[in-house]
């Protein structure tokens, strides 16, 4: 174990920890909290919408509040053997500046209250800085709100910025657990002596805020993709919410009876476009096999409308209900979709994608505590399988939430 960074910094490095320090560095921090666009970002779920920068001259009034020459500390980081020049985050004088800070105050004799406020700040900080960094990489000209929004209400508890609530809730917990915590980091800021543990502190940090950032990116680029698609191919701009208002409080048989029409028309119902929207919205799937499937539906429903059997209901002795029926089928699927987005207060039902979006995040939850959707969902799978498109159960699941999209744009075609 070795501990080069403490002495060198020991050594060549003199930052004095006072209260009026501790005052200034706060202080500072709360001006960033605070400046132009930045709480529109750190105070809600959304990023990559309003303007969130960590600039120069927020580096540079750092290290005048700590009355360090910032060419001081690049030497003084030059002359430590365990520390990795070429790596970027952790040979970054303002990164080992944080930490090595955060240790000073730690260790001071400021009274406990002011130590722990002013650690928390200062952690906050050098994580606003890896933060604004990484939301202007994933969105140089900026993200669209409305999708922004439809993706966030859509993460389940497991993502923190859905548990917390904001940024700076997700910011400030990671800093307190470095802080109070008594696992894995706290002994790393109160000692200082293992150069190990304080470079992997710096680049475990870094990495945290920037993989919860990917996570939603990944997906606002899925919606954005599918929402590109449909402003190109889709055949209306907007949906009356008046309407979808009206409709819900009353049935839906209009839009499924249409849908129902084309559907044993077989052709008008197979649409390549929203296909390609569709996977783009499940990438796990190809096209090949979402049409294989759509097909299928539709053989389906010609066989059973021969046959007078478009609205079957089975009812099995679990209490459950199987939609074997394409007709009936189709019309559950109609008013959840709806239903849903309708009641959702953070879905504009005025907005195609926000609709869409929704309904993705419907059929896409493992398990719903919604016996209608519950049943639905079984009520698709059970058509994929009879049908032979798939029995692998991952393929099958991401078919379900496919069939719910494609029903879902085909629906904007009637409202």
């Amino acid at each position: 174990m070795s501990s080069f960074i403490y002495d060198q910094l020991h050594k060549s490095i003199d930052i004095k920890i006072t209260p009026s320090l501790a005052d200034q560095l706060n202080r500072l921090v709360i001006a960033f909290e605070i400046y132009k666009e930045h709480p529109m970002v750190l105070n809600s779920k959304i990023f990559g919408v309003n303007k969130f920068v960590f600039a120069s001259r927020d580096r540079d009034t750092f290290f005048d509040i700590i009355d360090i020459d910032e060419r001081d500390m690049k030497d003084a980081i030059k002359a430590i053997p365990s520390i990795d020049k070429s790596h970027k985050v952790v040979s970054d004088e303002f990164n080992i500046a944080c930490v090595y800070l955060a240790h000073l105050i730690l260790n001071s004799k400021l009274p406990k209250k002011l130590q722990i406020k002013t650690i928390i700040n200062v952690l906050n900080y050098q994580q606003y800085r890896f933060m604004a960094s990484a939301v202007n990489h994933y969105f140089p000209h900026g993200a669209n709100y409305d999708i922004m929004q439809s993706v966030v209400e859509g993460l389940s508890l497991k993502f923190a910025i859905k548990r917390l609530g904001s940024w700076k809730k997700v910011i400030t917990e990671r800093s307190e657990s470095l802080t109070l915590d008594t696992k894995l980091h706290h002994g790393t800021l109160a000692k200082f002596d293992d150069d190990k543990a304080i470079l992997y502190l710096i680049t475990d940090t870094s990495t945290r805020i920037r993989s919860q950032l990917q996570n939603v990116v990944g997906l606002y680029y899925e919606v954005k993709k599918a929402n590109d698609f449909m402003l190109s191919y889709s055949s209306t701009t907007e949906i009356d919410g008046q309407k979808v208002l009206k409709e819900v409080s009353s049935s839906f048989e209009h839009i499924s009876g249409s849908i129902f029409h084309k559907i044993l028309r077989k052709s008008p119902f197979i649409n390549d476009q929203y296909i390609k929207m569709v996977k783009s919205s499940v990438p796990t799937l190809n096209i090949g096999i979402i049409k294989r499937m759509i097909i299928a539906l539709a053989d389906e429903a010609i066989v059973q409308n021969d046959e007078g059997n478009t609205t079957k209901i089975v009812n099995k002795r679990d209490g459950t209900k199987l939609i074997v029926g394409i007709e009936s089928l189709v019309e559950k699927l109609i008013y959840l979709i709806y239903d849903s987005a309708v009641h959702n207060k953070n879905v504009n039902i005025n907005s195609k994608i926000a609709v869409y979006t929704n309904t993705r995040n419907l059929f896409a939850v493992h398990r719903s505590s919604d016996s209608k959707v519950l049943n639905t969902k079984m009520s698709i799978v059970d058509l994929i399988k009879r049908n032979r498109v798939s029995t692998r159960d991952a393929t099958v699941s991401s078919l379900t939430i496919a069939l719910c999209l494609y029903i879902c744009l085909l629906s904007f075609e009637h409202m």
